[in-house]
């Protein structure tokens, strides 16, 4: 198998490995082990997005390869080159590489159809999804361990977001440390809790846009190619969804599960 399909957050993308051999199992060990569960046994004929490893032989080949050709893109330093939707990536890439160009990929495509990724845990009730986000050590994955005995894990690190006609759809992501959580579709976003450490349990709705639009701000995950439009994005996500509050919280299960009941 020469072709690997991935399907992220509802966008297909094609990996072709245009050469035989061990070190082509090699790349494709290291792609299971990093996207498993992302990945589709079904054949997709127009992907979204298409990334070709190649192996390059001799310096005539390599030459061929660095030269500027119309339309395309050249990231020396990246070793790779790109054209619309599609990416050529040499052979000797490392697995940190493979999930730089793949994390390029996503980010391309959700800067193109209202989409974006998110700090956040994220737990699975009545088919939709309840999200926790705050800064980095408040507790996002401490959330979810609390609640896990009663409510499907959905994500521990990171989510994506996007926004389908006036709906906001969580995915799970490959790129954070939720590869222990199985796979799940993706489901309607109900609340979003901006966390904080506290001796009660306490949830208060965010009313102020000015600071909502803040806070999400530090928790987005971007580059700098696609920063601008997804900022736009999150504008359009704080300005239209109803469901943020603040939730201060301790390390108590019982607790915590009740107040989330109540909501």
């Amino acid at each position: 198998m020469r072709n690997i399909f991935l399907n992220i957050a509802d966008y297909y993308i094609k990996i072709i490995i245009s050469f035989p051999g061990l070190y082509s199992n090699s790349i494709k060990d290291r792609i299971f082990q990093m996207y498993g569960k992302f990945i589709i046994s079904e054949y997709i004929k127009k992907p979204d997005f298409t990334i070709e490893i190649f192996n390059i032989s001799c310096h005539y080949a390599f030459t061929n390869f660095i030269q500027k050709e119309k339309g395309w893109v050249n990231h020396y330093l990246k070793l790779f080159k790109e054209k619309d939707m599609k990416i050529r990536l040499l052979y000797h890439a490392s697995g940190p590489q493979i999930s730089f160009i793949i994390l390029y990929a996503l980010q391309k495509l959700l800067s193109k159809s209202y989409g974006f990724i998110l700090h956040a845990s994220g737990i699975l009730i009545n088919n939709r999804i309840i999200l926790f986000t705050g800064k980095s050590g408040i507790g996002k994955t401490t959330a979810v361990s609390l609640l896990k005995n009663i409510y499907a894990p959905f994500s521990d690190d990171m989510v994506i977001v996007r926004r389908k006609k006036k709906n906001y759809i969580a995915f799970q992501s490959p790129f954070g440390k939720e590869n222990s959580i199985p796979l799940l579709p993706g489901h309607h976003i109900d609340k979003v809790f901006f966390l904080k450490k506290g001796n009660t349990m306490k949830i208060g709705k965010i009313k102020n846009k000015q600071k909502l639009l803040s806070l999400l701000a530090y928790q987005l995950y971007t580059d700098g190619t696609s920063s601008k439009k997804q900022l736009l994005y999150l504008f359009d996500f704080a300005r239209n969804f109803n469901g943020f509050n603040y939730l201060s919280f301790y390390k108590n299960s019982r607790d915590l599960i009740n107040i989330i009941k109540s909501t």
